[in-house]
């Protein structure tokens, strides 16, 4: 634990969101949550008829003074006053409370659970409504009362969020209340905690929503079996032959057609002809043989490899890759939990209205338009735009952080050449990948019902094609 949370610079807060996820998820109508960073927490739930938010201010200390008592109910205030049933209740989350505040907070417990108890009764509720209205006079709250009665929630300890075990302990018992986990050994859990602790770090001025919340705990469980995660150990050789420290369940030899020292690809007729085929062989061997659909994929490839990889063992097909992405230390898998709505660069500049196709151009790595540009205006190629696409922040060798990242930038870039395909109504695509390895084959697991995608490969001085895709 002190390895994976140890100097993360997770607070009081961020710990009290992390444990709070489960009781969050338990209840269906559970959306969102966001976490402001300044000791603000909004919480959403909601359905298809209605969305009510509740507002969270928490504390990581004993809420005794009558003057701190009074700046936050007056910041409640304002909130509702300026988002008109924007909030149904308004809570302070602390470890404990001072005399007066505490007396005001059971009372208030004692009028909602007799509320509920006589169904309303207004008779029957009269004297515990009374000693509730004193309470709140004596604190000098009386111009707050109507609020403070409809609205105001406390939630006190009894965890310690200034500690991440007694935190990591609490957050394990209250997602095995969840039916979704709650078969799940106590230790395999365990690693849901830091993965919600970085994110929701991560998060800070920032939505994280019901659905990745949940596919990121169902990550990091199964990061937990990895190990025992049954796997197709793959490999394929282009530029080298290598050899690894498992053993290869099928081995894909292309070396002999690859030159490393000149980039010399095969041609494009030797790609559509031969190794298309072969790939298609394999995956038809793969479904008979077994019901894996992990592929552990290891070799010195091309980037017209990685993509037809890609393509021949699609993501809707249920196929996950995981694969070494040096200098990173952590493999990356296409099945990680992608970033929400992912702010993808995307450039775009006409190249001849008439044209029957796009250029497509993944700028990952660098810029890689100068080369695409000489090379279409060389070839004579048809194109009426080009588009070109690169990661949230500035490309280069790491301009990818992670798995997740290159997930989220395959995911949209696939959704803006479907974009682009229909607004310029064309269905031929010539796809230039500068980038990482991985990402190749992740792009390339998402081509699909696009039409045909003719690829390229970079041989000094130009562009050479390779693989044609017809999807």
């Amino acid at each position: 634990m002190g390895g994976i949370i140890g100097g993360g610079g997770y607070d009081f807060q961020t710990r009290f969101i992390a444990c709070h996820i489960p009781e969050w998820l338990s209840q269906e109508t559970f959306t969102q949550v966001f976490h402001e960073g300044t000791g603000d927490v909004d919480v959403e739930f909601g359905n298809t008829d209605r969305h009510e938010r509740e507002h969270i201010q928490i504390k990581d200390h004993e809420v005794k003074k009558k003057s701190e008592f009074k700046q936050v109910i007056e910041a409640f205030i304002g909130f509702d006053q300026g988002m008109t049933d924007g909030y149904k209740r308004f809570t302070i989350a602390c470890p404990s409370l001072g005399p007066d505040i505490n007396r005001l907070r059971l009372g208030l417990e004692r009028l909602r659970q007799g509320s509920v108890f006589f169904n309303g009764d207004q008779a029957a509720l009269r004297d515990t409504l009374d000693d509730v209205k004193a309470r709140i006079h004596r604190l000098g709250m009386g111009a707050s009362e109507q609020f403070i009665l409809n609205k105001l929630y406390f939630q006190l300890g009894p965890v310690d969020y200034h500690h991440d075990g007694a935190s990591c302990d609490a957050f394990i018992a209250s997602l095995l209340k969840n039916p979704a986990y709650s078969g799940r050994l106590h230790e395999a859990v365990r690693p849901a905690y830091a993965a919600l602790l970085r994110e929701v770090n991560a998060a800070r001025g920032k939505t994280l929503d019901r659905m990745t919340i949940q596919r990121l705990i169902e990550q990091s469980l199964k990061d937990v079996a990895q190990t025992i995660e049954p796997a197709i150990n793959l490999d394929v050789h282009n530029w080298t032959f290598e050899k690894y420290d498992r053993d290869a369940d099928h081995v894909v030899d292309w070396s002999a057609l690859f030159d490393r020292d000149t980039r010399k690809v095969p041609d494009a007729a030797v790609w559509n002809e031969t190794l298309l085929p072969e790939l298609s062989a394999l995956k038809k061997n793969l479904l008979k043989e077994t019901d894996t659909r992990l592929i552990r994929l290891r070799g010195k490839n091309s980037l017209t490899t990685g993509i037809v990889l890609g393509a021949s063992f699609p993501q809707n097909g249920g196929w996950a890759f995981e694969i070494p992405q040096p200098p990173l230390p952590a493999p990356w898998r296409s099945d990680a939990v992608s970033i929400t709505a992912y702010p993808l660069k995307v450039n775009e500049t006409i190249n001849d209205p008439a044209g029957d196709s796009i250029a497509y151009v993944f700028n990952i790595k660098g810029d890689a338009l100068r080369d695409v540009r000489e090379f279409i205006a060389g070839s004579s190629l048809s194109v009426r735009a080009l588009i070109a696409v690169e990661p949230a922040g500035s490309s280069g060798a790491l301009s990818i952080a992670n798995d997740r990242e290159a997930v989220s930038v395959a995911l949209a870039a696939r959704d803006e050449l479907h974009r682009s395909l229909n607004r310029h109504d064309v269905r031929i695509t010539h796809l230039f990948f500068y980038g990482p390895f991985a990402l190749s084959v992740f792009i390339g697991q998402l081509l699909q019902a696009i039409g045909r995608v003719q690829l390229y490969e970079f041989q000094d001085p130009s562009y050479v094609p390779t693989a044609t895709l017809r999807t």
